[in-house]
């Protein structure tokens, strides 16, 4: 995973002290967006996302970003989110991990790393949405918000949950819920049952097969191949905007064989994960596509 690392301070503590500023895209299933400094571009997997960076989702999308003390957060589709403060601090045999995330809409699932060394009392992380504050201690959760209401529930491990004007909520049951629905007090809290569970982990699985790329996959679509670079690059800007992190391969021409410009996106798991999005690709150019290894 790669990671940012950077001296903090001018102490004598400094030479003990490193920090880390930015979370890694492990997994992705296309269409996702990376907004930074008022642009926009495809996210793929192994993309490093900084702080104030916005992420976005599209229909059917999942993403893993991996924080860099270990923890995950899984974002599911039309989801928009932001790592607004984002640090791990080691000083000797003490680390010290500090975040504040913000679900501006949609779904996401938080994991706690249990990292050696890092517990409850070396955390301090946050979930904001758009009315309530989520302080996390070892734990995974999921949450949503929606115009019509904030949802959250809680896995394993204690959450409290803070509004203005409201006491503070506190989840330490497994399976704890707590809803607020849009411009009401939060309601009572209650415990989901089975059929709001299946809901929750449906909005954020991950199946094997149905598309998933990362940094090291061995498969790649090919969307398109062109003597000429003008085609393959209205193609290429074509799915970029749509979401999906196209490239264009060259490849040089021989005495057999012309130029050729190629547009492909790399990076699926798995054979079955390239048929997948190449299907969906194909359903939205109206193109044929087909699909690779590296090895060929």
């Amino acid at each position: 995973m790669m990671l940012f690392s950077g001296m903090l301070g001018t102490s004598a503590l400094a030479a003990d002290l490193s920090i880390d500023r930015r979370a890694t895209i492990e997994r992705l299933r296309s269409p996702a967006w990376l907004e930074r400094q008022g642009k926009r571009t495809p996210l793929s997997a192994g993309s490093l996302v900084e702080l104030e960076d916005k992420i976005l989702t599209g229909t059917n999308a999942r993403l893993l970003l991996r924080l860099p003390e270990g923890s995950a957060v899984v974002l599911g589709e039309n989801s928009r989110f932001v790592i607004e403060r984002l640090s791990l601090q080691k000083k000797q045999e003490t680390n010290f991990f500090a975040s504040t995330m913000q679900l501006l809409s949609g779904t996401l699932r938080y994991v706690t790393a249990t990292a050696e060394k890092l517990n409850a009392k070396n955390r301090d992380v946050q979930i904001r949405t758009v009315t309530a504050t989520i302080g996390i201690r070892g734990t995974v959760l999921w949450a949503q918000a929606t115009p019509e209401k904030e949802l959250v529930c809680l896995f394993n491990g204690k959450i409290d949950i803070a509004r203005p004007s409201e006491p503070l909520a506190v989840l330490s049951e497994p399976n704890a819920f707590w809803i607020a629905p849009s411009g009401k007090p939060a309601l009572p809290l209650g415990i989901a049952n089975a059929e709001q569970l299946t809901s929750f982990a449906n909005q954020i699985s991950m199946p094997e097969g149905s598309g998933f790329s990362h940094s090291e996959g061995k498969w790649t679509v090919v969307a398109g191949s062109f003597s000429l670079r003008d085609p393959a690059k209205f193609l290429l800007e074509n799915l970029q905007e749509r979401g999906y992190p196209a490239q264009i391969e060259i490849l040089p021409a021989t005495p057999k064989k012309r130029l050729n410009f190629k547009v492909i996106i790399p990076g699926f798991d798995s054979q079955e994960d390239a048929l997948a999005i190449s299907k969906k690709i194909a359903h939205l150019t109206g193109r044929r596509l087909r699909i690779e290894t590296k090895a060929n």
